[in-house]
């Protein structure tokens, strides 16, 4: 039988279940991932939920990377292939020619869906002809051993995956194979790279999206068995899009990299995406540490290395060893004609400059930023290129500033880019309220909060707690805005460039109050998450 509905799946596994266990009770959550992990069969569903009466549902979800073993106890009534899973699998791979066997076995390397160029590339070698893998497929088709998508592409069920997997590893085949597909993914990584620097943005970002798990398989492989140019592009293409969206599957890909790689270029482009991570989980001293080592490799890629540098020191407050950190990058990216690594370069380095207060260089640098941008297209690009513009004018021209930050919100919103978004929305409900509009300020500050917490980037989460605070001491709440302040300041966060002397101000206006020592020694103890829910607390609309 094809795959049910997710709900008529869960229904089947309680329905069963209660069959040998009368008391099953199961949290829907956790059946719709058990259901979905039997790729919705209904007899994987059945056999599983025959377990029951001595495992759980959290049970079997443990247990199913041993799927076969876990599965293939007989079913009361069932019939020869019917019998258990593996039976039924195994009678349906001897049916095939060796032929259709060994592009079975091949294709379990693939985790998502496939179109016939990808199938042929990976197993369309040896005793495969390349121009027989088509029929091929169409053959596994019939068979329902794959799926042909709405899309037009294929797929094949991870019960069978797993069945396919186990013929193919150990055998003669699984090293070309893997080593075929992490070409092909080192390949798509690189493409993804060249296309985030178009119009067509959008479009590649979800091919990165959708190929994620591939990817990081591909760069497990080139790690493991020393392809380490392979590992490289596939770090390169991806480094933008793991620093603008940052998926979370992602996050570990730079560690994963970094000990195999000592005295490669690789090695410079994993210490960036290490640090990157480390600045993520808001550990900024090991992050500074990785992007130095990072630039222990003196080849094109530590171009990456000095651009973490930058970010780090920018973040730590240390504007002049940012903006050499940021200049090294330049020259390294111009002399590549990398255009995403010269506007990630100038961007980093007009934000140093304002945050110094250095905003007529910092406005020059924008303006040259803006071009740029324009002519690459990427809608990531032009909000990042706005958003740096905003922080040059905001001291000088607020009003201007809300106008091109507010732009440069909706523009990277329209990609979903919620990192540049979270940025803008952070500064500009900083200078929403040095004009006054505090509601207006207060609506992105929130919007930005909850950026920053589907990202899990803590080291700018603070700054927005520490805004909503500066709203507080203006607004006639002291005691929330002193809380608020101590939260931050033992959080190691201070204010830096346009907002300092805003802040300073508003601080002066709250310490003098008798109470001020006893509300700050009680935000000294809010964690982030304690300080946020007193932020967000205080500052929504009383109706």
């Amino acid at each position: 039988l094809d795959s049910l509905s997710p709900e008529a799946a869960i229904a089947l596994y309680r329905d069963r279940a209660r069959q040998v266990f009368p008391a099953f009770e199961a949290p829907e959550a956790t059946l719709d991932m058990l259901c979905e992990e039997l790729d919705y069969m209904p007899l994987a569903i059945e056999m599983a939920a025959a377990r029951s009466k001595a495992l759980s549902p959290d049970d079997i979800l443990d247990r199913l990377g041993r799927r076969h073993g876990l599965l293939d106890r007989p079913m009361r009534g069932g019939t020869g292939r019917h019998r258990s899973l593996d039976a039924l699998v195994d009678w349906s791979y001897n049916l095939l020619s060796p032929a259709s066997q060994r592009v079975f076995e091949r294709l379990s390397v693939v985790a998502g869906q496939f179109d016939i160029e990808l199938a042929t590339h990976v197993a369309g070698f040896g005793e495969v002809d390349p121009l027989t893998v088509a029929g091929l497929v169409a053959d596994l088709v019939e068979k329902s051993l794959l799926r042909r998508t709405e899309t037009g592409e294929y797929r094949m069920l991870r019960v069978l995956k797993s069945f396919a997997r186990q013929k193919l590893i150990g055998g003669p085949d699984e090293s070309e194979v893997r080593t075929r597909h992490s070409a092909w993914f080192a390949d798509l990584a690189s493409a993804v790279g060249d296309g985030l620097s178009t119009p067509d943005e959008a479009r590649w970002i979800d091919a990165a999206n959708e190929a994620v798990e591939d990817l990081g398989a591909a760069l497990t492989w080139a790690v493991e068995t020393g392809e380490l140019d392979a590992a490289q592009r596939i770090l390169e293409g991806l480094f933008d899009w793991f620093y603008h969206r940052q998926p979370p599957a992602i996050v570990d890909w730079g560690d994963l990299a970094l000990h195999a790689s000592t005295g490669h270029d690789l090695h410079a482009v994993a210490a960036a995406w290490a640090s990157l991570a480390a600045m993520k989980r808001g550990d900024v001293r090991h992050a500074n540490d990785l992007a130095l080592d990072g630039t222990s490799v003196d080849g094109p890629a530590s171009r990456f290395a000095w651009f973490m540098i930058g970010e780090v020191a920018c973040y730590q407050d240390r504007l002049e060893d940012a903006l050499a950190a940021y200049r090294k990058q330049l020259v390294r990216a111009s002399n590549l004609g990398d255009h995403i690594g010269v506007v990630d370069a100038m961007a980093g380095e007009t934000l140093a400059l304002a945050f110094q207060g250095v905003f007529d260089r910092a406005m020059d640098i924008a303006g040259d930023l803006e071009k740029m941008a324009a002519d690459i297209g990427a809608p990531t690009y032009r909000a990042y290129s706005q958003y740096a513009l905003g922080e040059a004018i905001a001291e000088s021209e607020p009003e201007r500033a809300a106008e091109v930050l507010t732009g440069a919100a909706e523009l990277a919103a329209s990609v979903n880019n919620q990192f540049i978004e979270a940025m803008a929305r952070t500064t500009l409900g900083s200078v929403l309220a040095r004009l006054g509009r505090f509601s207006d300020a207060t609506s992105n500050l929130h919007q930005a909060i909850e950026m920053w917490e589907s990202l899990g980037m803590p080291a700018y989460h603070w700054a927005v707690v520490q805004y909503l605070g500066a709203i507080l001491a203006e607004t006639g709440e002291p005691e929330p805005a002193a809380q608020l302040l101590a939260a931050a300041e033992k959080a190691g966060r201070r204010p830096f460039g346009a907002s300092q002397s805003h802040w300073l101000e508003v601080v002066e206006k709250i310490q003098s109050d008798e109470r001020y020592e006893e509300w700050a020694e009680a935000g000294s103890t809010m964690d982030l998450a304690q300080a946020t829910q007193v932020a967000l607390a205080a500052t929504r609309p009383h109706h």
